[in-house]
C-alpha cells in the first residue's frame, strides 16, 4: 500500500509535507503534489504535516477520492513532474481554496493513457474530455501542411506549385452577432467558433468510439476566420486581443 495526495491539494500545493519525507516521494506539478507509490514507504510523517489535510493512507482515501490513487501514480511520472524535496510557499490563493470542493471536476483531459482504451472512471469526473485531437485547428492542420511541402521541395529542390492552395475552409457563418447574447458575450463568441461540448458529450456517450472520434473530428477555424459585430469598446478590446476580427 501507498499514501496518496487526494483533490484538496489542487490550487493550494502546501509542501510542509515535503521536509518530513524520508525518502524524498513527492512529485510537483503544476498545482498540486503527488506521492509515487514507488518510493513511498508508508511511514505516515507527512499526513499531520498537511495544511490542506489532503494527503491519505490508500486504504483510508473517501470513496470519492479513489481515482486518485491511479492519478498520483500516472503524474509521477509524467513529464515535467520533478522531484521536490524542500518546502517552497504554497500557491498566492491557497488558503481561498483550502477546503473547497469540486476541484477536481474543472480537469479537462485531451490525452490518454491506453488510448484508445480511456480510463472510464477518470472520463466521468472530468469537466471537459476530448479524444486527443492532433491538430487542433483547420489552420494548424494547413499550416502544417505547408511546411512539410515547402521542406519536401526545398530537399528535393523542385517547387510545389500547389503550396498556395492549400488554405482552410472557410466557416459556414463567419459573423458572430453579439446583439442576440445578455450577457457574457466575449465567452459567447469563443463558443461559437468552437465549442467542445459537442465532442465532450460524444466521448462520455460513446467511449469506446474514442478512434472513431478522433479521425472524424471536425476542425474549427481560428479566431481571426470569425467578425463579431456588435461588441461595446470593452469586448471589442478584448475580442482584437483574442485575435477576432470586429466590426
Amino acid at each position: 500500500m501507498t499514501h496518496v495526495v487526494s483533490e484538496n491539494c489542487i490550487k493550494c500545493k502546501y509542501t510542509d509535507c515535503v521536509d518530513v519525507c524520508p525518502v524524498d516521494c513527492f512529485r510537483e506539478g503544476p498545482n498540486m503534489l503527488v506521492i509515487d507509490p514507488d518510493e513511498c514507504i508508508d511511514c505516515a510523517v507527512c499526513i499531520p504535516e498537511c495544511p490542506a489535510n489532503a494527503i491519505f493512507a490508500e486504504e483510508d482515501l473517501p470513496a470519492d477520492q479513489v481515482a486518485f490513487i491511479k492519478l498520483n501514480a500516472d503524474l509521477a511520472f509524467a513529464d515535467g513532474w520533478k522531484s521536490i524535496t524542500k518546502r517552497k510557499p504554497a500557491l498566492p490563493d491557497a488558503d481561498e481554496w483550502n477546503g473547497k470542493p469540486g476541484k477536481v471536476s474543472e480537469l479537462i483531459i485531451d490525452c490518454w493513457e491506453n488510448e484508445p482504451d480511456i480510463d472510464r472512471e477518470l472520463l466521468s469526473e472530468a469537466t471537459i474530455a476530448t479524444p486527443h485531437i492532433a491538430g487542433f485547428s483547420a489552420d494548424g492542420k494547413a499550416n502544417g501542411t505547408r511546411m512539410c511541402l515547402e521542406n519536401i521541395g526545398c530537399f528535393f529542390g523542385i517547387r510545389i506549385e500547389k503550396i498556395k492552395e492549400v488554405i482552410p475552409p472557410a466557416p459556414t457563418n463567419p459573423f458572430i452577432d453579439l446583439g442576440q447574447f445578455k450577457e457574457h458575450r466575449v465567452e459567447e463568441a469563443i463558443l461559437r467558433s468552437f465549442n467542445p461540448e459537442v465532442i465532450d458529450q460524444a466521448l462520455r456517450a460513446n467511449p469506446h468510439h474514442f478512434e472513431r472520434f478522433r479521425a472524424a473530428y471536425d476542425h474549427p477555424r481560428e479566431f481571426h476566420a470569425y467578425q463579431a459585430i456588435k461588441a461595446d469598446p470593452e469586448e471589442f478590446a478584448v475580442l482584437q486581443k483574442l485575435g477576432f476580427q470586429v466590426g
